[in-house]
C-alpha cells in the first residue's frame, strides 16, 4: 500500500483543494486501512472530523435548494467517513479487529460457468488460459486477461463479420455463460461484440451468428459493446423486453428482484419493445427505458456514471434508497439481507470500490444513520435511534 500523509490530505479537503486523485487515494486508504501501517494523531483527526462535518452540514443545507450540490455533499460524506473511520480503527484493539474479521465477507470476482451445447459445464475460474473447447467451427478460448473469447474460422476473403456462417459450415450450437452471486465475467462473442456480465446474470448465445440477425438472451445485468453491422441487427431478449441495435454501447438491468427493467444507452441508438404490450420506443444516448410490471415503457434521463459504475469496479449511489443498495450488496457479496425494521434514512449518495470487503464498505454507509451486523452469510440491517 502506498504510504501517504492522510492528515495532510484531510486538511486539503477541508480547505477545498483536494484533487480527484487525492480524494480517490483517501477512499482507497480508508477501505484498505491497516492500523499497523500508519500513525495518525487521533486528537487531530477528531478535530478535522468536526470541521469536515460542519462543511457537510452546510452543503447539505444548500443541497435542498440547489441540486448541483448533491455530488459535493456525497463527497463530503465519504471524506467524513474517512476521518471517523481512522479514529475508529485507532481506538480498536487488535483482538476486536480479529474478531470482526471472523464475520467479514470478501468481495466478488471473475467467476462464471460456461454450459456447452451438450449440457456439460466448464468452471471458467478453475481452468488454464488457452483453447479449451470447440463447438462446430468455433474455438472457445480463455484469454490471458481472463476473458471468454469465441473465435470462428472464416474462409479467406470473406467480408462477413467474424462468427458469420457460410453455406456448408457446421450448424451453430447454443452456449450459456452464467455468473454466480459474487461473480462477474467478460465475454467476446463470435462477431467481436463484448458482453460484460454482472453478478447473478446469464447470456445465451450461438457459437456463430447465422441468418439475418445476431440474437442473444440475457438475465440479470449485462453491459454490451456491439460490433457494428448495418446488414445484421443485434437483438437482445430479456425478461419483458426485446432490444434491437446495429452497433452501440448499452446496459441492461433486468434482475428478477428489481421492480422495473432498465435499459440505458451510452452510444448509438436502440429500439426497446415491451413483450407484454407490444409498445416500442427509440432511445438516444444519455436516456434509459424503464419497463414496469404492466409492460409500459417510460423514457427518462439517465445517470450514466451511476448505472455503469459496476463494470468499472465501483458502487455508485445518487439519491438511492437503502433496499436498492442492499440488493446490490446481496448479489456481489453473496449474502442474505435481513432487516430488523424498516425505519431508515430515505436516500444515500456516494461512490465506493467493489474491491473492498463487506465490513469496510458498510462503515461508509453507517455515516448515514444505519448500523449493520454480519453473522456468517447474513447481513443484518439495524436502524439508528435518530430515525425511530
Amino acid at each position: 500500500m502506498q504510504k501517504v500523509d492522510i492528515q495532510y490530505l484531510l486538511e486539503k479537503y477541508k480547505a477545498g483543494t483536494c484533487t480527484p486523485e487525492e480524494f480517490e487515494l483517501l477512499e482507497n486508504w480508508y477501505l484498505q486501512w491497516n492500523p499497523d501501517e500508519a500513525k495518525v494523531d487521533p486528537e487531530r483527526l477528531e478535530q478535522i472530523k468536526e470541521e469536515v462535518w460542519q462543511i457537510l452540514l452546510s452543503r447539505n443545507n444548500k443541497e435542498k435548494k440547489i441540486h448541483k450540490w448533491v455530488r459535493v455533499a456525497a463527497a463530503a460524506a465519504i471524506i467524513f467517513s474517512l476521518s471517523a473511520g481512522a479514529y475508529f480503527f485507532l481506538q480498536t484493539t487488535d483482538e476486536a479487529i480479529q474478531q470482526a474479521q471472523l464475520y467479514d465477507v470478501e468481495p466478488g470476482g471473475n467467476k462464471a460457468i460456461l454450459t456447452l451445447a451438450d449440457g456439460s459445464n466448464v468452471v471458467l475460474d478453475s481452468i488454464q488460459t488457452g483453447v479449451f473447447a470447440k463447438q462446430g467451427n468455433t474455438q472457445i478460448i480463455k484469454s490471458d486477461s481472463g476473458q471468454l473469447v469465441y473465435s470462428t474460422s472464416l474462409s479467406k476473403g470473406s467480408k462477413n463479420l467474424p462468427g458469420s456462417l457460410k453455406k456448408g459450415d457446421t450448424p451453430v450450437q447454443m452456449n450459456t455463460l452464467t455468473t454466480p452471486r459474487a461473480g462477474q465475467y467478460r465475454l467476446v462473442l463470435p462477431d467481436s461484440s463484448i458482453a460484460f456480465l454482472d453478478a447473478f446474470s446469464s447470456i445465451r448465445f450461438p457459437t456463430a451468428f447465422n441468418g439475418q440477425s445476431r440474437e442473444v438472451t440475457t438475465t440479470g445485468q449485462v453491459y454490451f459493446e456491439v460490433a457494428h453491422d448495418e446488414h445484421k441487427p443485434f437483438k437482445v431478449t430479456t425478461k419483458g423486453q426485446t432490444i434491437r441495435v446495429l452497433g452501440t454501447h448499452f446496459n441492461i438491468n433486468a434482475y428478477d428482484d428489481e421492480a422495473v427493467i432498465k435499459t440505458t444507452l451510452l452510444e448509438g441508438s436502440i429500439e426497446v419493445s415491451s413483450l407484454l404490450t407490444g409498445q416500442s420506443s427509440l432511445i438516444v444516448p444519455g436516456q434509459q427505458s424503464v419497463i414496469d410490471t404492466t409492460g409500459n415503457i417510460k423514457i427518462e434521463s439517465a445517470d450514466i456514471d451511476e448505472i455503469t459504475a459496476w463494470k468499472d469496479g465501483y458502487f455508485r449511489f445518487n439519491n438511492v434508497d437503502l433496499p436498492s443498495i442492499m440488493r446490490q450488496f446481496s448479489r456481489w457479496y453473496d449474502i442474505e439481507i435481513v432487516y430488523e425494521n424498516q425505519n431508515f434514512p430515505q436516500q444515500f449518495n456516494g461512490k465506493i470500490t467493489r474491491n473492498a470487503s463487506l465490513s469496510r464498505v458498510l462503515k461508509i454507509l453507517e455515516l448515514g444513520g444505519v448500523k449493520f451486523r454480519i453473522e456468517e452469510k447474513k447481513l443484518i440491517v439495524i436502524s439508528d435511534e435518530s430515525y425511530e
